[in-house]
């Protein structure tokens, strides 16, 4: 597992000049009586994962020279040995909780919970943060009190009180890894000038 920060360029007009895909993914268990009366379905992911592709229209300079883009992304690339390493995404339109979020309630008793941040009425997993939090009890910024672990969750050093709204704001990274171990996309179109027809990852929940 690496903290390394996937490199996404910026050009020079401030956009990054390419099509991009996201989407959620679950996984479903789905047993069909022949019937087709009473189908049973059970879902495996109390958490969906994130798919992320992307097309690299303008990937310009030499392997050999750090200040390109090309060497810091098949550099970046190749550190990870394709898919067997995981790494950490800034997504620049998804990445911080400006205003604070539900994440909890306290019942007297818990003391540990799963930061998460809300999109609808569904509760998404947030482990790998960018920076210090503000953590909020009854919208009441806390500065002791509690610890947070590596996986995003919050442990309060006393209970919650019964019916405490807890809430977080802050930034955070999308932990993925590639989901190909070849980088057969990156083709070269004229000389220094290269692109990345398709590139692909998957959020992983630790």
């Amino acid at each position: 597992m690496s903290n390394s920060v996937f490199p996404i360029p910026t050009l020079p007009n401030g956009s990054r000049g390419w099509d991009i895909v996201k989407y959620p993914v679950f996984n479903t268990i789905i047993q069909t009586p022949a019937s087709r009366r009473g189908e049973t379905r059970i879902s495996t992911t109390p958490f969906c994962t994130w798919e992320f592709v992307m097309t690299f229209p303008y990937v310009p300079g030499t392997f050999n020279d750090p200040t390109t883009y090309l060497n810091q992304v098949a550099g970046f690339y190749m550190s990870m040995q394709g898919s067997a390493n995981s790494f950490l995404y800034n997504d620049p339109q998804d990445n911080t909780i400006s205003s604070p979020v539900t994440f909890g309630t306290g019942d007297g008793a818990t003391t540990s919970f799963q930061l998460t941040r809300p999109i609808g009425n569904y509760a998404d997993i947030i482990q790998n943060l960018n920076g210090t939090p503000n953590i909020y009890i009854n919208g009441v910024l806390q500065t002791t009190g509690y610890s947070i672990s590596s996986l995003g969750i919050v442990t309060f050093s006393s209970a919650p009180a019964v019916n405490a709204a807890l809430a977080w704001s802050g930034r955070y990274y999308f932990r993925c890894r590639f989901k190909n171990d070849d980088l057969s996309e990156l083709k070269q179109i004229f000389t220094n000038f290269w692109i990345i027809g398709q590139l692909e990852w998957t959020s992983v929940i630790l």
